[in-house]
């Protein structure tokens, strides 16, 4: 019988076209039609159309997950399934998922331990308030360590970020950052902060992060990625790794399901309600969690949702993993849209005006 299929390729891994047998490549999910799991296809093509127009900048691939099946899978600009992508920003929110796993099995004992009682070097720590630093201020970027990441273009010499990387021991320097504030209050996002982590997973298992990953995460659930580490030998949690988009919605359906890969429990559902949940307030559009972010209640984005449950991973460029839990649905897209121009949240509007708006039940 012929119908509206989903074409998938090595060249071509979106089409609209009438097959009776789509040859699909192998998938952890199963393959449905849009208008299956409620989506007006037409509506979703207008997206797909506007991507090749590029009105959305350079948007180079575009996954969606939703009912449990893969739905729409494109690459633009000559890209395929094999490219791998710079997660960059989205890094930190798949390095978040090894402090849920670390808490899972006893690594670190409670949220709310000290990291001091947690990483080898203890110098750091004769400052009584750096002492009051807890894993869960690390993980939600709350530290009171002086961070100016976003307050400074990228490539600014004074930028932190970018004197962190000019250093041997990337977690070493962020550590050694006067403190600003207590520990627990104004969030600043820091990629410090994501290497303070590394360090931590590091000194509590012998193991750098990317080890640690592989074993607990990316093994199980047959990601291939490439991650690279500071020149002190800890895994940069803070940007660098590299996998596939299918890759990225792999990663954002482990979120979905609350941390299960189809039975096995990788990462428990308490730390991934906590993790995509509001722990600290950004700005009047974005609120973050653990190492993921969140669409403010004050965003006219989310004004005409009924339910505010979005949490998304964030990378440089347009590198973005979408958790729609109310709609039981992942969106992951790359792309090029680099600054200065600041189109990289063109992404915001892809997902708002087109991929919401083709759901045919209600927001």
């Amino acid at each position: 019988m012929n119908r509206f299929t989903i074409i998938l390729s090595l060249s071509t891994v979106f089409a609209c076209d009438f097959q009776d047998e789509p040859t699909i490549p192998e998938s952890p999910w199963e393959l449905a039609q849009p208008s299956e799991v409620g989506i007006d296809e037409s509506r979703l093509l207008l997206g797909d159309n506007k991507i090749k127009d590029g009105v959305y900048g350079f948007i180079k691939s575009l996954i969606i997950i939703k009912d449990d099946k893969l739905i729409f899978e494109n690459y633009y600009s000559g890209t395929d399934r094999n490219n791998q992508i710079d997660l960059s920003g989205s890094t930190v929110a798949v390095s978040s998922l090894a402090a849920g796993i670390a808490l899972d099995q006893g690594i670190i004992p409670a949220i709310d331990t000290p990291i001091k009682d947690l990483l080898t070097d203890k110098t750091p720590f004769d400052d009584p308030l750096r002492a009051q630093i807890t894993f869960e201020h690390v993980i939600s970027m709350r530290t009171g360590i002086s961070w100016n990441e976003l307050l400074r273009a990228p490539g600014d010499p004074q930028n932190s970020a970018s004197r962190m990387v000019r250093e041997f021991d990337w977690a070493n320097f962020a550590l050694q950052e006067i403190m600003e504030a207590v520990p627990g209050g104004r969030f600043a996002y820091s990629s410090g902060a994501a290497m303070i982590l590394s360090k931590i997973i590091r000194d509590k298992t012998g193991k750098p992060l990317h080890e640690f990953m592989e074993e607990n995460i990316f093994a199980p659930m047959e990601i291939e990625y490439e991650w690279g580490t500071d020149p002190a030998g800890n895994t940069m949690a803070s940007g660098g790794l590299t996998m596939t988009p299918r890759s990225m919605a792999k990663i954002g359906y482990l979120a979905l399901q609350r941390g299960n890969w189809f039975g096995n429990q990788i990462v428990s559902g308490d730390y991934i309600d906590e993790m995509g949940s509001v722990q600290s307030q950004f700005t009047f559009s974005n609120d973050f969690g653990y190492g993921w972010w969140r669409f403010s209640n004050f965003s006219q984005l989310v004004a005409n949702l009924e339910t505010n449950d979005i949490f998304f991973s964030w990378g440089t460029g347009g590198q973005f993993i979408f958790v729609i839990p109310h709609q039981n649905m992942v969106v992951a897209t790359t792309a090029t849209n680099f600054p200065p121009d600041s189109i990289e949240q063109l992404a915001f509007s892809l997902l708002f005006e087109d991929i919401i708006p083709s759901i045919r039940q209600t927001l």
